[in-house]
């Protein structure tokens, strides 16, 4: 079974019960030994990771007997902008998605971010266009086909995640977040033509941090939440 690690809890002394979506939702099971120094899994079950298990009916729930891991996790942890992000999708994930379907339709978005991260495409590009997902899935969809305003096609010249969308160069206000054409016609092939490739477009970065600070801003507060992750992106991106 393909999961993807999003918790690990320490259970007893050296055991740890793991959370993990999966392409039917949730999935938890217990890893007996995780913690040793000497587990040969350790390395392998852990935070963010994409890894092929075997588990076995045991008391208690699903116990683990087996896991090979599906990404180069060495090329991934040898990029502290990589890092960061891997850490911010799995915090995001865990404290945002709570109903099983949620976590059903994120997994394979999940699954496209770290397939993105280890070809080397802009982490917080990824963190981005992954966070507006998260948004549409838990209700907090956004508009990218046309003004949230007045409803023109044309001149879109802005966003602001908590009005829900984009605003053409007239609706616009002063708070939004200026978007030039490039990023706006690659949020509409994403998200209103559903291109499966984020990476087909081309994005202008320097639009991507306000972006993505802006829906951590919004999600802290309809959650009331502290992302521990928010210092590192900080450091990583200039949020």
């Amino acid at each position: 079974m393909e999961v993807i690690v999003i918790r690990l809890v320490p259970y007893k002394e050296y055991d740890v019960i793991v959370t993990s979506l999966c392409s039917d939702g949730f999935y938890s099971f217990k890893a007996k030994g995780l913690l040793r120094p000497t587990a040969k899994l350790s390395s392998i079950i852990t935070i963010g990771n994409l890894i092929n298990i075997e588990t076995i009916d045991a008391k208690g729930g699903p116990l683990v007997v087996g896991a090979k891991p599906l990404l180069n996790m060495s090329k991934l942890l040898s990029n502290f902008d990589k890092i960061t992000v891997l850490n911010y999708l799995a915090e995001l994930t865990r404290l945002i998605i709570k109903e099983n379907e949620e976590a059903r339709l994120i997994y394979p978005f999940f699954k496209s971010a770290l397939s993105y991260i280890e070809e080397d495409k802009s982490p917080l590009v990824i963190a981005t266009i992954f966070s507006l997902h998260l948004l549409n899935i838990c209700g907090y969809e956004q508009n990218f086909a046309s003004c949230q305003s007045c409803g023109t096609l044309k001149n879109l010249a802005a966003i602001n995640i908590k009005e829900g969308g984009l605003f053409c160069v007239y609706c616009k206000k002063t708070i939004d977040i200026e978007l030039d054409e490039t990023n706006v016609n690659a949020l509409y092939n994403i998200f209103v033509k559903k291109e499966g490739d984020w990476f087909s477009n081309e994005f202008k970065e320097n639009q991507m941090a306000p972006i993505l600070r802006t829906i951590i801003e919004f999600l802290s507060d309809v959650f009331s939440l502290t992302f521990q992750s928010l210092p590192l992106l900080k450091l990583s991106f200039n949020l």
